[in-house]
């Protein structure tokens, strides 16, 4: 059932209302009737009290004559009216109610005493002999004998009830006919003013509780009409600016999240307003935390909070480097600027964190690549020019000499010529790394060259080779390419392997195909897996060169196996050897 919280406090309010107007009304009119009454009753016994006098016998010579109050007794009307006389002196003559001056009145008489002064006087005051409220009206008279009297003649009150009591019975009933028929209009009235108003309030909570889709209907009740058109002008209005913001909220969202920087806000007392997914990753935090709470509670990091605390200072625009400790220490650049409120004045803090650990490690390995690229290729140089300036010294002239520097230089320009075929062979991985040519290679077919090959290696040093191939499997590759990658595992494993042992496994699974290459060599250290697939990263430096390595071996299998959307992984014990297996997807 509906509720008309509007209908009900109008009709209230307007019964009451009603009630004590008339309340207000009724005892007006029945106080101007009363008191209209009192003036007639006032004016009936002056007009009585002058004919008393015009019919009291001359021959009323003695005042002090007992005879008085029986001959004031048949003048009061019915013996309702008292009539009392005094004397000059305000001093009881004769009364027609009480004879007898043992019965005298005793109470005060101001309407006596103002009578002998005015000539006349009324009032309305309380009897100490009748014990009750009367009318009194005295007049100042002067008989035959010149004597002055005063006729002072009372009424009860009583006489006044009596007379308006039928009027206030017919007042009362008018009057609870007029609340009765007012109070079904007003309650009509009301009933057409607010069940439209009810209506407009239940459909405004509506709107209140986040359905800016309703709308109200259209009202005849103008009041109501007005009010219903301006609440779905106000709620179209919000839902067109509701929807506008969840979008831009959204867009941020979708922004921040998708920011490979951190990004941090905070107000201006240093409490978090938001956080992205890269600064709760770069921070290190395993959840995100509660917005309300203050930085330094959720980072415990002084470069950071410096770095904040400058920012709402209103340093400007900052930049700094610092280190974030973790599992992965991650050096990040953090640039802080003020957050500019609408008035442009200061409500907190943006902290953006780049990352750079990446960038620092690129750098370390460009550094060393040049550095390596530099020593790797004045090597084999320093070593032709020395030999050929000892030839043009004079030792051509030697013909044992000269064929032996000779055979030297050829050897250091077959090893300048190899790293360079490796460095180019490794810079056009790299950059056809997108484009590479594919195509549907079965391993076996594609491997059985460079395994035969290889096996006739192994022959002549009498090592052991041995392959596991299902001949089934068919991968998406370059097969030149993968040839290269394999042919330069197997011939570390050859190199390292101390005569041991060598065997190629290749198996499937629901997901990759693994090219696997093992040996049985002296190992390789813990604290050197990570870095021996950069370039011209080496283990033991004199011992590759003397076996002929570039240096650049690996690196290339690396990149070959990236460019296959693949990778490479190494599994080595000190003193048992090393496995080397390509990841490539099915």
């Amino acid at each position: 059932m509906p509720r008309h919280p509007l209908l009900r406090q109008l009709s209230i309010f307007l019964f009451f209302t009603l009630l004590v107007s008339l309340v207000i009304a009724l005892t007006t009119v029945y106080i101007s009737l009363r008191s209209i009454r009192e003036q007639q009753l006032f004016s009936e016994l002056e007009l009585r009290a002058i004919l008393i006098q015009d019919v009291l016998p001359e021959s009323l010579r003695d005042l002090s004559s007992p005879q008085i109050d029986s001959l004031l007794k048949p003048i009061a009307l019915h013996g309702q009216t008292r009539i009392t006389l005094f004397d000059s002196h305000a001093n009881l003559i004769g009364d027609s109610h009480f004879p007898g001056t043992s019965i005298a009145e005793t109470d005060i008489r101001p309407e006596v005493d103002q009578s002998l002064k005015t000539g006349s006087h009324h009032i309305i005051r309380f009897s100490t002999s009748e014990h009750s409220t009367n009318l009194y009206v005295a007049q100042r008279a002067i008989l035959a004998s010149n004597d002055t009297v005063v006729i002072r003649l009372a009424e009860s009150q009583d006489l006044i009830n009596a007379s308006v009591a039928p009027l206030r019975k017919r007042m009362l009933l008018i009057g609870a006919v007029i609340l009765i028929v007012m109070s079904i209009m007003g309650w009509l009235l009301a009933r057409r003013v607010t069940l439209p108003l009810d209506d407009v309030l239940n459909h405004a909570q509506s709107f209140a509780a986040g359905d800016l889709q309703h709308r109200l209907p259209v009202y005849d009740e103008p009041l109501a009409k007005g009010l219903a058109t301006a609440l779905n002008e106000m709620a179209k209005t919000l839902d067109h600016r509701m929807i506008e913001v969840v979008r831009q909220r959204n867009e941020l969202e979708a922004l921040l999240s998708s920011m490979v920087e951190g990004v941090i806000a905070v107000d201006s007392h240093g409490y978090l307003l938001r956080m992205n997914r890269a600064a709760i990753g770069l921070l290190g935090l395993e959840q995100p935390p509660a917005t309300g709470k203050l930085l330094v509670e959720i980072v415990r990091h002084t470069g950071l909070q410096r770095m904040v605390e400058t920012a709402l200072a209103g340093a400007g625009f900052l930049e700094e480097r610092i280190t974030l400790p973790g599992k992965e220490p991650r050096t990040v650049q953090v640039h802080g600027t003020l957050l500019p409120g609408e008035s442009g004045q200061k409500t907190g803090a943006v902290i953006v964190i780049n990352d750079m650990t990446r960038i620092e490690k690129l750098e370390r390995i460009r550094s060393e690549f040049v550095a390596n690229v530099s020593h790797e290729l004045r090597t084999p140089i320093t070593s032709i020019k020395g030999f050929v300036e000892t030839l043009r010294d004079g030792a051509i002239d030697d013909p044992d000499e000269a064929k032996r520097f000779l055979d030297i230089v050829y050897r250091q320009s077959e090893r300048l010529n190899s790293i360079i075929e490796d460095l180019l062979n490794l810079s056009r991985i790299e950059r056809e790394e997108k484009t590479l040519e594919r195509e549907p290679c079965n391993l076996a077919d594609t491997l059985r060259p460079l395994t035969a090959e290889f096996q006739e290696r192994c022959n002549a040093k009498q090592i052991p080779f041995t392959t596991e191939c299902d001949q089934e499997i068919v991968v998406n590759a370059n097969a030149q390419l993968l040839l290269q990658a394999v042919s330069n595992l197997l011939d570390n494993a050859f190199k390292y392997g101390g005569g041991r042992p060598i065997a190629m496994q290749i198996k499937k699974s629901e997901e990759q195909v693994l090219i696997s290459v093992i040996d049985h060599g002296a190992g390789i250290p813990v604290e050197h897996l990570e870095r021996i697939f950069e370039r011209f990263y080496r283990i033991d430096a004199a011992r590759s060169r003397s076996l002929g390595g570039t240096g650049l071996g690996l690196a290339i299998v690396k990149h070959i196996a990236n460019s296959h959307g693949g990778f490479v992984t190494v599994d080595s014990n000190l003193g048992s050897g090393s496995t080397f297996t390509i990841h490539l997807p099915v």
